[in-house]
């Protein structure tokens, strides 16, 4: 199975569902994503997110510049759209479309509009959001060393790094509780029907 993973902002990936992504690599899937905007990417976050990637046995990363995050049009859908088309995955899994903020938002309504042929569509939240009402969750206690490892390569301090942790942790305490699961606990808003969920 082809899997895409969309991303525009740094560590939303990692804190969002990289230990799910890890997981279905390790199932013999192939993981492409998606980075979107120049925006929000300095060439350095960029170049972690690659390393990060390589080490979880992402097949490919995309970097798309040319996104206007102000508005959703149809030259963003269009530019996302020729990706997606060229990979033609069975599973998205894109941001959360209730984010709190704008730009985020924009990026996952262009997205959904981009996916709307593909039968599976996840969307993650690397933030506390009460709009957010996970339906899917991906235990993950055997990948949390190399989500770790690679939430860490962007700290650029200590303090950074325990920040970024505590945060991580978190989230998948309150999702392992969500869910009734022991264990590190990431979660997903299924939009459209789940069909492969058997490592779930």
């Amino acid at each position: 199975m082809k899997i895409i993973a969309i991303v525009g902002m740094p560590l939303d990936l990692e804190i969002g569902c990289f230990g799910t992504l890890y997981k279905y690599v390790k199932y013999g899937h192939k993981v492409y994503l998606m980075v979107v905007g120049k925006i929000n990417w300095t060439e350095k976050n960029l170049k972690t997110l690659k390393k990060s990637s390589k080490e979880i046995g992402v097949t490919e990363v995309h970097h798309v510049e040319r996104f206007d995050y102000s508005a959703i049009t149809q030259e963003n859908v269009n530019v996302l759209r020729s990706f997606i088309e060229a990979i033609r995955p069975s599973l998205a899994i894109l941001p959360f479309i209730k984010a709190a903020h704008l730009r985020q938002k924009n990026l996952a309504k262009s997205s959904l509009l981009a996916c709307r042929e593909i039968e599976n569509i996840l969307m993650y939240e690397p933030n506390m959001n009460r709009n957010f009402s996970p339906n899917v969750y991906s235990l993950i206690d055997n990948e949390i060393p190399v989500k770790e490892s690679c939430i860490e390569a962007y700290a650029r301090n200590v303090s950074a790094k325990k920040k970024i942790k505590k945060k991580m942790k978190l989230l998948q305490s309150y999702y392992a509780q969500e869910s009734d699961l022991a264990g590190p606990v990431e979660a997903f808003e299924s939009h459209k029907i789940l069909l492969n969920n058997d490592i779930f």
